[in-house]
């Protein structure tokens, strides 16, 4: 059986916390460890076009830009993430 855990909340160092603890209980070659480092604003969500810009810019969780989402997704994979989940959110 193959498991995966997606980590949503982009805290500096929970990827390489996770990744320790799986592999110290003998399940890391059984399970994927996928991280959602790069978060954007976007149109394609529509609750989120009804919402104030304040409100939507705030879904993002900080990252809007291109490098600071690039350099978020390098240091998961240097953490031990073995995949990337983009996730664009509302307008920007």
């Amino acid at each position: 059986m193959l498991w995966q855990v997606v980590l949503s909340d982009m805290n500096d160092g929970r990827v390489f916390a996770i990744k320790q603890g799986l592999i110290e209980a003998g399940v890391a070659h059984k399970t994927m460890l996928t991280s959602c480092a790069a978060k954007f604003s976007g149109c394609l969500y529509r609750p989120f076009r009804d919402r104030p810009a304040q409100h939507r810019r705030s879904a993002t969780g900080g990252v809007t830009s291109r490098g600071l989402a690039r350099r978020a997704i390098q240091r998961d994979l240097r953490e031990g993430a073995d995949g990337i989940i983009v996730k664009v959110f509302g307008c920007a």
